[in-house]
This record gives C-alpha cells, structure tokens and sequence, in this order.
C-alpha cells in the first residue's frame, strides 16, 4: 500500500454521534409540524460556527481528533489488503450479487463502512435497495463483466460486499428515475476503470479502486453526496449529474483517474494538479466520515475530491486568461498565467466580467453556464437578484462565454412558487438555489430545528452557499426536498417560505472602497 493511502480511521472518534436519531426525523418526516411551533422549552441542540472564508462549510464543531495531522505516521499495510486504502476494515457477511432477492438476502450484521463491528442503532432503520426491474441481456452482461472486475481487483471481501451493496442502490433506480442505458453505459466505465493499467499522467492502482468504490457509492446514495472546502457550486453540478446524466460524472472521475485529464463535449483538454487528488482522512473510507486535517472537509468519496477537482479546473481553464485551481488538505487557490495565487474562498477571487466576484468561489452564472456545457442541456438556477450581487452577464453580449440564460430571478414568496411549479411540469428539476451566508443560515438552521448561530460581520448579505432543490409539493404548505453538501444530516423537507428566505430577502449594502495601506 502506498503511503498516502494509509488507514486514518483512528481520527475518527466512532462513540460520538454527530447529529441526534430526533433531529434527523425531522428531515426524512415531510409531514411532521415545523419546527417554529415546536415548545420553547425544548432545548436546542448546540452547534459552533466554523470560521471559514465565505461560510461555504457547515456550522458543525468537528469532533476532536486523537492525533495531529503533523504526527501521522503511514501504517504499514497488511497482506490481505495491500492495494486498498482501508487497511483495517474487516470482513464481514457477503453481500449477494444484484438480484430480485437483495432486499430478501441483507445481512442483519450489516456493519458500517470503516470495518468497525459496532451494530447499529435500534432507532436508526438499516436502508434497503429497491427491488431491481428486469434488464436486458446487454445489461445483464454488463452486470457479470463488472462482478468479474471485482473479483480480479479487490481483494477485500468486505469492500467487494459494500461495493455489490452499493450497486444493488444504482440498479434499484433503474426504471424508476434512472434509465437502464444510462445505467449501463454508467456501470461499464467504472468496470473499466477498475481493469485499467498504470498509464503516465494516470493515478496508481489503489487510488484507481479507491474512486471505482466511491464512485459506486455516490451512485447508490446521491443523498450523501459532499463537498471539499468551498467547492459547494461545483457539488451542485455532481448531485445533478449522479441523480440525472451519472455516465458524464463517471466519464469525468474514471478519465481523470486513468490519465490526469478530461476532455469535454467542446473539445477542451482540461488537466487536473495532482496535488488535488492526495486522498485524505474521509476520502479513505467508503462510506466517507468526517475527519479532521483537512480543509472544510464534510462526509466526501475520493470519487467525490476527482470530480470536484475536475468541474472547478473545468471551470477556470474556461476563463479568459484561463487558471487553474489547486488544493491540498490546507488551501484551495487560483493559480493565474503569470504564477500569481489568489485564495480560492477569498472575496474578489474570480475576477470575471471586469469586476471580481463579491462572494469568493463561483458565481451563479458561473455554476449554471458550465453545467450547460458540459451537458448540453437547460439546466437552472433559482437567485434573487436583490441580494445575489456578482453581475449577471447580458445574454446577448456574453463576457468569456458566461451567460445568463438558465437564472431564474424570483424576488417574492409567490414568484419562487410559481417559478417551482413551472420548473417541475416543464421536468426541470433537480435545480441549484443560490443561497446566502446570513439569512440562509438562519432561515435553514431553525427549519432543521438547530440554532442559527451568528454570521460572520465580514461575509455581508451576499449569497454564497449552493444548494439544489429535487422535488416540489404544492401543500399546503407548499415545500421542497432540499439536498445540501454538507451532508445529509443537513438535507431536509423545506417550507417554500424558508427557501424564499435563504435566497436574502434584504438588499446587501454598497461596500465601501478598502482604506490603503499606511506606509
């Protein structure tokens, strides 16, 4: 096993739960009344705002770790596992290959996905896939070349299991809200990517395996998709694609995978640092776990850290003068033409139109243009152009190829409403909402029954957090299935009310010019 794929388990403190069995019924329970009306005598669970540039990461205190990043030291791997990452995982009852039986067939000693054997939680029901529909012959062959893959490329049971699980998830979607071709072209390029060869410019093969496992997971569980450090405009893109196009987001992860680039549909090579694809703490495991020593890190796949490497390069080599954008487990930065690194997350770090972005990271129409690129699609953004302050180009005169069309501006309850309602007939959906730092957080912090905290006196009302909407229900009271890559504890059922209120419902004030610098 290479070093950077040793085992950090051991960072995560496994005795604490992070979110309680009684918040997190709030979530899934769309009938359940809200929480305003709930008693003020309850006492709210408490939460600490961490102070990260731009808001972009949840207000989560993380769980403290057992041993600083400094002083890790790579852990000799084991025999029967020496080319996967989690060294200490342990086996456990296999899982059956996709079958009409899976559901039948689940193991009752099911255990979690960093190996440990500590059961579940008498209040927390084990999830089950969807009974698979019947495929075609192709499919099924499809299925057999993958399963052969497996067998030639992991050697860890227990991974095997968790990855056939984790298929079982992909295929129960088929049929339902995934078609069996894009499941199937979907499933072939992971098998690829799992029989592939060492290539120059290509990741080694235990990485390779590591994002073949995630890639599977984020497939079967789109739910729990994350975000690494202010990349919260590009995990909207991924959440779009793994629950409607997954055969792009698998392009997209196994190429870079294989080679270090990937070529999109208008030709343009784009290359990915390798600095950007160390796999760290979370990244490790699958299913992922929060962990500490690493920049904004929320329960994430390496699969996950490729892709999101991938859309923002994607992204930046698309400006004019093109830049890339590398992170570590410490930073995330623009690199400029002339070498010049400008902080990714910092306020003015993009600098397009002539005028630099007030949020840092991307911009809306950043994030919905290079989601229609890459798709060819119609894809959506729901703004109020009141609070959403970076300049939305002009469609007849794009600036660098960004363009306006695809930004839904809503600056009332009953615009966003009709707005969804539309956007659900016409089968738009899912959607990104452009949400903001400060009345976003309040407004979704006490929907989800937490504290709202206070935000940051310099983040401004400017909106600077993307979360996507994948369902609308009229009501009354008319709602929306809000998905958010911080993870799943913080998805939830939310009042169209709320939603409007994330958006800002308050005008930023002008800003003033910075004071220079004495001498």
């Amino acid at each position: 096993m290479s070093d950077d794929l040793r085992d950090f388990s051991t960072d995560v403190d496994e005795d604490k739960e992070p979110y309680s069995s009684a918040r997190l019924s709030i979530l899934t329970d769309v009938g359940q009344e809200s929480p305003l009306t709930r008693s003020s005598t309850e006492a709210p669970q408490e939460i600490t705002f961490a102070r990260i540039p731009g808001y972009d990461t949840p207000p989560v205190k993380p769980a403290p770790s057992k041993a600083s990043p400094s002083s890790r030291e790579a852990k000799p791997a084991s025999k029967e596992s020496e080319d996967t990452p989690a060294a200490k995982e342990k086996p456990r009852e296999s899982t059956p290959a996709v079958s009409k039986t899976q559901n039948e067939k689940e193991s009752s000693a099911e255990k979690k996905g960093d190996g440990s054997s500590k059961p579940e939680r008498k209040d927390k029901p084990v999830e089950k896939p969807l009974p698979p529909k019947p495929v075609s012959d192709e499919t099924r062959r499809s299925i057999e070349r993958m399963d052969k893959a497996l067998s030639d490329n992991i050697a860890d049971r227990s991974q095997r299991d968790q990855f056939k699980q984790d298929l079982a998830f992909f295929q129960g979607r088929v049929g339902r809200d995934l078609p069996e071709q894009e499941f199937r072209a979907t499933i072939e390029k992971i098998t690829d990517l799992l029989n592939a060869k060492d290539a120059e410019g290509g990741q080694s093969r235990e990485r390779r395996v590591l994002g073949a496992r995630g890639l599977m997971y984020n497939l079967g569980h789109p739910e729990m998709l994350g975000q690494i450090g202010s990349t919260c405009g590009a995990a909207s893109i991924e959440r779009i694609l793994c629950q409607s196009k997954p055969s792009l987001a698998a392009d997209m992860i196994c190429s870079v995978l294989k080679s270090g680039e990937w070529t999109g549909r208008d030709g343009v090579n784009i290359t990915v640092p390798k600095g950007n694809l160390v796999p760290e703490g979370p990244q490790l495991l699958v299913p992922p776990k929060v962990g500490e020593g690493q920049l904004g890190s929320h329960p994430c796949t390496f699969a996950s850290q490729v892709f999101l490497s991938t859309m923002v390069n994607e992204i930046g080599q698309h400006f004019k003068p093109a830049r890339k954008y590398e992170r570590t487990k410490d930073r995330e930065e623009w690199v400029l033409p002339d070498g010049k690194r400008v902080d990714f997350a910092e306020r003015g770090s993009t600098g397009i139109h002539g005028e630099l972005s007030m949020t840092g990271g991307l911009p809306s129409a950043v994030v919905i243009t290079a989601l229609r690129r890459i798709t060819g699609q119609d894809g959506r953004i729901i703004i109020n152009p009141d609070y959403d302050i970076d300049k939305i180009p002009d469609p007849k005169n794009p600036v660098d190829g960004i363009r306006s069309d695809g930004i839904e501006k809503v600056r009332s309850v009953a615009e966003l409403q009709s707005t969804l309602q539309r956007l659900q007939r016409d089968g738009k959906f899912p959607v990104v909402v452009s949400m903001s730092s400060a009345a976003g957080f309040e407004a979704m912090m006490i929907n989800l029954g937490r504290p709202p905290g206070k935000p940051d006196k310099d983040a401004g009302f400017v909106p600077d957090h993307f979360v996507t909407i994948h369902s609308y229900t009229a009501g009354p009271p008319a709602r929306v299935e809000m998905r958010n890559s911080w993870g799943k504890d913080f998805n939830a059922s939310l009042p169209v009310d709320f939603l409007f209120q994330s958006l800002g419902t308050r005008k930023p004030e002008p800003r003033k010019p910075p004071k220079p610098e004495s001498k």
